[in-house]
């Protein structure tokens, strides 16, 4: 017989509060032995987007968003970062929607020491021209493309389809609270049941 933990309150991950000003944390991991240390830090700029879970156009919108920014080489701020010199790669990734609390990160690694304040106002510079100036309608259109090509072709690479829309229909209806649960699956879930 299956003996529940006690420990279900303690490990239990709390909503994160918005801060009121911006916090900078500073840490350090480990770089390898005997490797130069001179170009080996990692820049990251994180924001918590929300206090609960998002609504379907919402998270459908932060989704454009993100794809319009960071995924293809020609979106505008991941060319930026890239063709910067500043750093090696981008980290972060972009919109996490998938936690409890969606998040926007963006940043690199391999950055030296003296060009990590560049980084930063580098991000916040092209964010900030990004919103004055917005998209190229092209860049609009073709992003709505792929997205909803994505949606509709719902790629699950050598794992069987079937098997992958079950298991995401039972962990957003059985197994979690429904803000585990992308609010596209189940609007893709509930137009398939029409």
């Amino acid at each position: 017989m299956f003996d529940a933990s006690s420990a279900s309150n303690e490990s239990r991950i709390e909503q994160q509060k918005f801060f009121s000003e911006p916090v900078r944390i500073v840490e350090k991991y480990p770089a390898g032995d005997g490797s130069d240390l001179k170009k080996k830090h990692m820049v990251c700029l994180n924001w918590l987007l929300a206090d609960k879970p998002l609504d379907l156009e919402t998270e459908l919108t932060l989704g454009f968003l993100d794809h319009l920014m960071l995924g293809t080489p020609a979106s505008p701020l991941r060319k930026i970062l890239l063709e910067s010199g500043l750093g090696d790669a981008i980290v972060g990734g972009g919109v996490e929607d998938e936690l409890l609390q969606p998040q926007f990160s963006i940043g690199l690694k391999g950055v030296s020491e003296e060009d990590i304040e560049k980084v930063e106002e580098l991000v916040m510079s092209t964010l900030k021209k990004l919103a004055e100036e917005g998209f190229e309608t092209d860049a609009v259109e073709a992003s709505m493309n792929t997205i909803e090509f994505s949606l509709r072709e719902n790629n699950t690479g050598s794992f069987p389809r079937g098997l992958s829309l079950m298991l995401q229909s039972i962990v957003c209806f059985a197994c979690f609270p429904p803000h585990f649960c992308k609010p596209v699956i189940i609007y893709l879930f509930q137009i398939s049941l029409m």
